[in-house]
């Protein structure tokens, strides 16, 4: 029984090939898109960090938890949200933002969607200090538990 076809072999091969081009098209895309900014990508790391802040502390007094407890489930899963819903609003569009690549340049599509995946985790890399601050804020350090989704 083969696990991996012909197609399969040659994504992965072709993944592995051009991982230059789509590295480095998902690093141009983050300076294009901050090139006018001073503090790049962490403005979007400062408003989620006030948001995740702000929104944790109010939830933590509506639910009568203490804000040590509550706030590091909830910045872990709004940091981990935001990966997911951002990948999954650029997996619709991104072929489309692409067009003009697609057209000129003959590339595996995988490219482009490794070019998106990139920047994602990038911007999620990023928001992911927010992530450390509030562990240390919080003082309980880092425990598996926080990343379940629910606890009995």
């Amino acid at each position: 029984m083969k696990i991996f076809t012909k197609e399969i072999m040659d994504e992965l091969n072709a993944i592995a090939r051009y991982f230059h081009m789509w590295s480095l098209l998902g690093w141009y895309d983050i300076k294009q898109r901050y090139r006018r900014s001073m503090i790049g990508p962490f403005w979007i790391t400062i408003s989620t960090g006030i948001m995740v802040g702000s929104i944790g502390m109010m939830f933590s007094t509506i639910f009568k938890s203490s804000v040590s407890e509550f706030l590091p489930y909830f910045a872990i899963g709004q940091i981990i949200w935001l990966l997911l819903s951002a990948q999954l609003t650029d997996a619709c569009t991104m072929f489309v933002q692409s067009q003009s690549i697609i057209k000129q340049v003959s590339l595996p599509l995988s490219v482009h969607v490794l070019r998106k995946l990139w920047y994602n985790i990038i911007l999620f890399l990023h928001n992911f200090l927010i992530i450390i601050i509030v562990l240390v804020i919080a003082g309980n350090g880092f425990s598996w538990e926080y990343l379940l989704i629910s606890s009995s």
